[in-house]
């Protein structure tokens, strides 16, 4: 939903205020997803491209990640979980990391990198 005013002028202090409504809402769900969650349990995310072909076959590529949820929300990068989960062997946040590191080591970054290096085109 986008909340607009009559002037331009006045768009900015509503938008602002939606961005900060989403913010807390945002918040308060990652709260309640590492509530009840030890710090040093081990998460393991996971994610799986699929291609299905005309003629019926399927081919799918996964790949995971695993890794702890950090004490508190750390790094302003990415999204999701991203504050709150350090992978597996290192010390930052996925939210800590750049793009491109976070990409080699992310679930998603693992499939994309499997169906990129895997699929054959018929």
């Amino acid at each position: 939903m986008t909340l607009w005013m009559a002037h331009r002028e006045s768009t900015r202090p509503v938008m602002q205020e939606k961005k900060q409504l989403i913010e807390a809402t945002w918040q308060n769900s990652l709260q309640s997803l590492v509530i009840g969650l030890k710090l040093s349990e081990l998460l393991r995310f996971k994610c799986v491209i699929s291609l299905a072909n005309p003629a019926g076959g399927v081919e799918s590529f996964s790949g995971s990640v695993e890794g702890v949820i950090a004490a508190q929300p750390q790094g302003n990068n990415g999204f999701g979980y991203d504050p709150v989960f350090v992978p597996q062997g290192h010390t930052e946040t996925f939210a800590q990391m750049s793009a491109e590191q976070k990409d080699t080591l992310s679930h998603r970054g693992r499939a994309l990198l499997a169906f990129s290096t895997g699929w054959k085109r018929p």
